[in-house]
């Protein structure tokens, strides 16, 4: 069957759509805003619902495995299958206002993940931890630097060379880590991202809405579980 110009015209906006959105086609986001800290949980909507409708038989445990490492093993397994990635921003007043980025972690996400970090961010800057940073998160910060993304530099806060103080930040003065030393701009798809993110979660909690106090259970099976076990797994910065 023979397309029509608009039908066309549709598929490559839908297709522009996505890409710069990311990999977020059957993705949802559960967010949680405490003050100055927020997170934001990437998770897949598809699997979540079939771990908390099916349980058990959602994972497939070897029977070699002892019965009391059961339980243990497939939450873990099931988690690292349900959450893609995590990220955790706070927000103050140095450093241009810019968001630090205390936790992420997200393989094959990274994208993702931090287009929700700037997508939570105050002022849409973000910037690395100030204090330690991984060497794979360093990594992924020159990625950051060498994308061309807009940045604003930092003014050492125990020796300014600027009168601003907005500029004024903790500064590392190892050349190998001179990118670090710059507040981030986002590049203005994250906050559309992540409202269809948190609509896919709020879609997914309809649908799941017939199994009691599920939000908290979610939240405690995400957040609770994925900081514990998946993080400490995959964590880089």
């Amino acid at each position: 069957m023979r397309t029509t110009i608009y039908e066309r015209v549709m598929r490559r906006l839908l297709s522009e759509e996505e890409s710069a959105l990311g990999k977020v086609t059957g993705l949802g986001a559960l967010v949680v805003r405490d003050g100055e800290m927020k997170r934001a949980y990437l998770y897949d909507t598809n699997a979540l619902i079939d771990y908390l409708r099916y349980g058990d038989e959602f994972i497939d445990v070897p029977h070699e495995m002892k019965p009391l490492a059961y339980r243990q093993e497939m939450t873990v397994v099931a988690v690292n299958r349900i959450v893609k990635g995590y990220i955790a921003v706070w927000n103050q007043t140095k450093c241009h206002g810019a968001d630090i980025v205390a936790f992420s972690v997200g393989p094959g996400f990274g994208k993702e993940v931090y287009g929700m970090g700037y997508a939570l961010s105050k002022n849409g800057l973000l910037t690395s931890d100030r204090g330690s940073v991984s060497g794979s998160a360093r990594q992924a910060w020159k990625k950051v630097a060498d994308s061309g993304r807009k940045r604003h530099k930092f003014d050492d806060e125990l020796s300014p060379q600027t009168p601003p103080k907005e500029d004024d930040c903790s500064v590392f003065h190892d050349e190998h880590k001179e990118h670090l030393n710059y507040a981030y701009e986002a590049e203005g798809w994250e906050r559309d991202m992540l409202r269809y993110l948190e609509a896919q979660h709020e879609a997914t909690m309809k649908e799941l809405s017939d199994i009691p106090n599920v939000r908290n259970e979610v939240k405690d099976l995400i957040s609770s579980v994925a900081r514990n076990e998946f993080w400490s797994r995959h964590y880089h910065g």
